[in-house]
């Protein structure tokens, strides 16, 4: 494998898990106690300002979790995990960030899907976490790749 553009595959993750991590955090705020700064900043972004009506959705709770919570718990471990590697090297670190970025695309998929074909409506910090995961996705299929071609 090479090395170097490893190293940089994994600060990647880092930081796109980073930014997916701070995003998920002001979705929580925006869904747990409204912001006006926070919505004033997705009406900027979205003249329509679709995110209340995409958390308000019947989608938007796992079991009755809030979803950003569970972007806040993925993401966080996706960036102890490439820290770990970064400083290890150890093949189970690898493992669990390729594991983590593909369940991470799969999932952020599925809520692109349903914003798209099921609510229609678009929340832009969820759709900015969505792509970032699916990024993930792709850096987690090149380490898979570089690993055994």
């Amino acid at each position: 494998m090479d090395k170097k553009i490893l190293t940089y595959t994994y600060f990647a993750i880092s930081g796109l898990s980073l930014l997916a991590l701070l995003l998920s955090i002001t979705i929580l705020i925006q869904k747990t106690s409204y912001s006006p700064t926070i919505n004033n900043i997705c009406s900027a972004l979205n003249s329509q300002n679709q995110c209340e009506a995409v958390q308000a959705s019947e989608y938007s709770k796992i079991l009755g979790i809030d979803n950003p919570w569970f972007g806040i718990f993925g993401f966080s471990t996706l960036i102890i995990f490439a820290r770990f590697q970064l400083l290890y090297n150890k093949k189970i670190f690898r493992r669990l960030i390729t594991a983590g970025g593909i369940i991470s695309g799969a999932i952020a998929s599925y809520f692109l899907y349903l914003q798209t074909f099921i609510i229609g409506k678009y929340c832009i910090f969820c759709v900015i976490v969505d792509v970032l995961s699916i990024i993930l996705m792709i850096l987690s299929f090149y380490i898979i790749y570089k690993e055994y071609y």
